[in-house]
């Protein structure tokens, strides 16, 4: 189990913060696409279209 402590960051956090780019949580967990096909396509159609 993994303990998270404040200031603890996550490896995307750190490589959005690196890319000089928003950090962006899609909906549905790791299967996203599966669990909330229409959520997911809707935040990917929003990030594509930045």
């Amino acid at each position: 189990m993994t303990t998270r402590v404040p200031g603890d960051r996550s490896a995307s956090t750190v490589l959005a913060e690196r890319l000089g780019t928003p950090l962006v949580e899609f909906p549905g967990d790791h299967v996203g696409f599966l669990r909330c096909p229409v959520e997911f396509a809707k935040a990917l159609r929003d990030v594509l279209d930045r």
